[in-house]
Order: structure tokens, then C-alpha cells, then sequence
């Protein structure tokens, strides 16, 4: 009789360990990658800050995990605020590295990006920019990445647009008077003057609350043709109160107009409101399409992007970012920070912008500039065509 039990026992023990073999064939080990997502979500530039970390949060959605040499990755999103000061940027890039981020995604501002490069760079972490436009950005050194064109040659680019559109007419110039808007209304002045053109120029004080004057200048002047180099809160005012006084000009401004609020201002009236942009979302596409159900679904996602549920082109540019990453990864068949830096030079994927590819200095190759139009009648922004930047590269 003990015999017998004895044997039972040892079976049921067979049976057990066989059982928990079984388990954990079916539950294999899943390995947590993390992914720094590194953005200005408070402060004057946080709405460009939050629909690029809108853009990666929904691509995680859709890519949120991979299998890497026969294992599964799941990946997490490590997301830091790096404010509007440099100091803040710096400790918002500190706790990414802290938290073991194997690629860093951002930020918006370039002033902040450089500031946080070297940190970066002496971590072996990559970097990759989306609407970073400033020029020193990829001359940091081998860990650092653009996905969108400089400033310069945005604005060298829209220069020939607006000279070959208008015939070489003169061109009327609104600029804020701080820093940065004035500097891209320099650069737009000089790129213009250089073709031949001329250019009228009126500082827009931050403070006034009738801009509809300055237009009525632009016609004064005889000028054919308008430039904006305005925050997008200036913008919109100027868009509502340039559609309402029936102020048919082209007037032309530069990516960071790109935003819903702006064609939401209108009314529907004959203005033609038209921004560069670095990619093209169809109109009622599928990314459009899939962006709007996500937004619909999900209430701090939509809080991301001002509460509109149109696409912006940040937006579909940062998912395409995401979506480099985990073609790096199924490239190196890896997820370590160094396999990803040395790999991520010869990747190419083509995603919602187009295909992207990186010169020797770890900037995007783009051939062509896109342009939308701000629809008043729908209030939302509408694809016009693009135009070749040879002029610009």
C-alpha cells in the first residue's frame, strides 16, 4: 500500500512539474523597453510640445509591443517636461536617463535640444528631433537626428513660392517684435530681396487687438501678396479679423501656423490662408481617420491636441518617429541603446510623412515641401500641393 502511494505521489509530482512546463512554454519572458519621449508641455510652445508627444502616443497605441530575436518587447513611453527654460530642460533630460530610456524622441524646442544634446551624447542615447528647426541641431555629433527641415531652408523654399506665385511682386511683411518671429521675418526678408523682390515691413505689437489695419496697409502699399511671421495665437486673430473684412490676398506663413485653432477662426469668407508644412496627411485618410477614432476614445489624448480632432502635421511627423524606432529595432533585431545609435544611419521607413532617410549629418532627405490651405468654411486645414526644394537643399 505505501508502495502504491509513494507512486502516486511521484506521478502527481510529474504531472505538476509538467504542467508548470507547460505554463511557462505559454508565457514566455516579456522584456520592458523604454522610450524617452522629451517635450515642452508647459510653457509658450507646449501646444507644439503636446501634439508631437499626441503623435508617439498614438503610434505606441498601434505598435505597443515587437518580437526581437525570438523575445518579446513591450514598450513603455518615459515622457518628461522639459518646460521653456534650459535648467528645466536639463533636469527633464537627466530623469530620462536616469530611467534607463534606450532612444529620446523630441523636444520641439531646438534652444532646448541643444542644451540637452551632450548630456545625450555622452549616455550613447540617440536623439531624434521632429520639429527641431534649428540649424546647429545635427551638428552635434553622430547621436543627433532631424526629421523636419531647418528654419533656413523652410523659409528660403516658401520664398520662391511666393515670388513665383506673385510674379516677383512686392510683398508685405507682418512680424512680432520678439525674438524669434522677428528673426524668421529677417530671414524671409533676405531670402525674398535676394530674388529681386520688395518687401514692406510692419512690426505687429503684441498688445493690439486691431491688426485688420496692417492688412489695409498691404493694400495701401499695392503689395500681391502677404507674410505672417506670427505666434499662432497672433495668427488666428489676424486670420478672424483679415477673413471678416473680406482681405483677398494670398498671405502666406511658415509651419508653426499649422494649427486648428486658426481655420476655426474664420468664417468662411474669401481670405486664402496658406502654411508650409513638412508632410502631407490626406484629407480623410487613413492616419486622419484612425487619429480622430483614438481621439474620440481617449479624453487626455484629445486634451493633447486643444481639444480639435484634426490631424497636424507635428502630429503624424512624431509617430513617424516612433515608428523609426521600432523599424531600428527590427533592423538590429535589438532594443540596446548602442545597437539602435549605430543603426539608425542606414534606416529608412516610409511612413505618413513619406520616406524617411538621413544625409551623413542625421538630417531627414526630403525632396519636396507640402503646403495646406486654412478651409474657413469647414474650419479645419486643407492640403494644396507641394513644390520641389531644390532651391532650399
Amino acid at each position: 500500500m505505501k508502495k502504491i502511494i509513494s507512486m502516486l505521489l511521484a506521478l502527481t509530482l510529474l504531472l505538476t512539474l509538467a504542467a508548470c512546463g507547460s505554463k511557462q512554454a505559454e508565457e514566455p519572458v516579456r522584456h520592458k523597453v523604454r522610450i524617452g519621449v522629451l517635450e515642452p508641455l508647459t510653457g509658450t510652445k507646449a501646444p507644439e510640445g503636446r501634439r508631437e508627444l499626441l503623435g508617439v502616443r498614438y503610434a505606441q497605441s498601434l505598435t505597443p509591443s515587437l518580437s526581437l530575436a525570438k523575445e518579446d518587447y513591450d514598450m513603455e513611453l518615459v515622457v518628461a517636461d522639459c518646460g521653456s527654460t534650459v535648467q528645466s530642460a536639463l533636469e527633464a533630460a537627466a530623469y530620462l536617463v536616469e530611467q534607463g530610456v534606450c532612444v529620446v524622441i523630441g523636444a520641439y524646442d531646438s534652444e532646448l535640444s541643444l542644451a540637452v544634446g551632450p548630456l545625450f551624447e555622452e549616455n550613447g542615447i540617440a536623439l531624434i528631433g521632429v520639429g527641431c528647426t534649428g540649424d546647429a541641431l545635427t551638428g552635434m555629433g553622430n547621436y543627433a537626428f532631424r526629421l523636419c527641415l531647418t528654419e533656413e531652408q523652410e523659409v528660403r523654399a516658401l520664398a520662391d513660392l511666393i515670388w513665383e506665385r506673385s510674379g516677383g511682386a512686392s510683398l508685405y511683411l507682418m512680424s512680432q517684435e520678439d525674438g524669434e518671429w522677428s528673426e524668421q521675418a529677417a530671414r524671409l526678408r533676405s531670402a525674398y530681396e535676394d530674388l529681386g523682390g520688395t518687401v514692406v515691413q510692419d512690426a505687429v505689437r503684441t498688445d493690439t487687438e486691431d491688426l485688420s489695419v496692417y492688412f489695409q496697409r498691404s493694400e495701401t502699399f499695392r503689395c500681391h501678396a502677404v507674410y505672417l511671421a506670427l505666434s499662432p495665437a497672433m495668427t488666428a486673430l489676424a486670420a478672424h479679423q483679415a477673413d471678416a473684412m473680406g482681405f483677398t490676398l494670398p498671405v502666406y506663413a511658415n509651419h508653426r501656423i499649422d494649427d486648428p485653432r486658426i481655420p476655426a477662426a474664420m468664417s468662411g469668407n474669401a481670405l486664402r490662408l496658406y502654411a508650409t508644412v513638412y508632410c502631407r496627411i490626406p484629407d480623410g485618410g487613413k492616419y486622419a481617420e484612425g487619429l480622430r477614432a483614438y481621439l474620440e476614445a481617449d479624453m487626455e489624448a484629445l486634451q493633447l491636441n486643444g481639444g480639435f480632432l484634426e490631424a497636424c502635421t507635428l502630429t503624424a511627423l512624431a509617430g513617424d518617429a516612433y515608428d523609426l524606432v521600432m523599424e531600428t529595432m527590427r533592423s538590429a533585431q535589438s532594443a540596446d541603446k548602442a545597437d539602435l545609435l549605430a543603426r539608425l544611419p542606414a534606416v529608412s521607413w516610409r511612413g505618413t510623412s513619406g520616406l524617411i532617410r538621413f544625409d551623413d549629418s542625421g538630417a531627414a532627405k526630403w525632396e519636396s515641401i507640402w503646403l495646406r490651405r486654412a478651409d474657413g468654411g469647414s474650419g479645419v486645414w486643407r492640403m494644396d500641393g507641394s513644390f520641389p526644394l531644390e532651391s532650399a537643399q
